[in-house]
Formats: structure tokens, sequence, C-alpha cells
């Protein structure tokens, strides 16, 4: 799936992800056993990761087939043009959710 997220460097960003089973049904996360959030900078596939969020730091659950990832206002406050992301989620089942996409870090909002 892809999706793309614009926020204002420094900003607090709340990125929500409606997660589903390969074959379109709801993904149970309360059967959730590992997420991943990253960013790296646009274009180098093998690039530094700027930006990595995980279940303990970071990503949280919000309903059944939601997972949120709250980026504060340090993770980008330094930070600023055009990424990359790549959002992961892995249940007990092996059932796996993918999201990427452009992540646009602008200096204002204007």
């Amino acid at each position: 799936m892809t999706v793309n997220f614009e926020m204002v460097q420094g900003d607090t960003r709340y990125m929500r992800f409606t997660c589903y089973n390969s074959d379109g049904t709801i993904l149970n996360l309360a059967t959730a056993n590992a997420a991943t959030f990253g960013v790296i900078e646009y274009g180098k596939t093998n690039g530094n990761t700027i930006i990595s969020k995980t279940f303990s730091s970071g990503i949280v659950i919000e309903d059944t087939n939601v997972a949120v990832v709250k980026l504060d206002p340090s993770d980008t406050s330094s930070i600023n043009g055009k990424f990359e992301y790549t959002f992961t989620l892995d249940d007990f089942t092996n059932d796996t959710f993918s999201s990427t996409g452009l992540f646009i870090i602008n200096i204002s909002a204007n």
C-alpha cells in the first residue's frame, strides 16, 4: 500500500495506518508482534535510516486494525526535504502489512 505524508519540520505528527491482510480482510492487531517505521533520504535505497520507530518507541495500536506512528518534534527538528518511509507490521500468524511512500518535511507551513 502506498500512502504519502507531509508535515512541517519540528511539529508533532501522528501517522495512522489501517492494516489489512493480504486477502483484504482486517488485520486484527491484537496478534501483532512486531512493527517498524523507518525514514531514509529520497532515492537512496540503501541510505541511512534518519527516523526509526518500533512498538517500544513510538508505534502504538489505536484500534482493532489501526497502528499509529508518533513523530515527536525532535524527530524532524533538524531535517527537511523529500524522504521515503516504510512501515511494516507482522502478527503471530505470519500475516504482514506494509506501507511505503513519500514523506515530505517542510520548513514552514507556507
